[in-house]
């Protein structure tokens, strides 16, 4: 049996990776790119520099956006 490759809206993950942030935001639906818009909380700010030091971090923010880049 082949392996499913992992796509989102129609467009694999290299494509997904090489999208801007304003690119990725049209191919979201209205809840999450409103998120966007509004900016982040402290807690999601100290997620994404944990992200950007080690790559995986274990949290329990539900409401948070996983975006091609993490």
């Amino acid at each position: 049996m082949a392996k499913k490759e992992f796509s989102f809206r129609g467009r694999n993950l290299e494509e997904l990776q090489a999208l801007s942030l304003e690119e990725f935001m049209e191919l979201l639906p209205s809840r999450e790119r409103r998120s966007f818009d509004r900016g982040f909380d402290d807690t999601k700010k100290k997620i994404i520099e944990k992200i950007e030091k080690k790559g995986k971090v274990k949290t329990h923010k539900r409401d948070m956006i996983v975006t091609p880049n993490m």
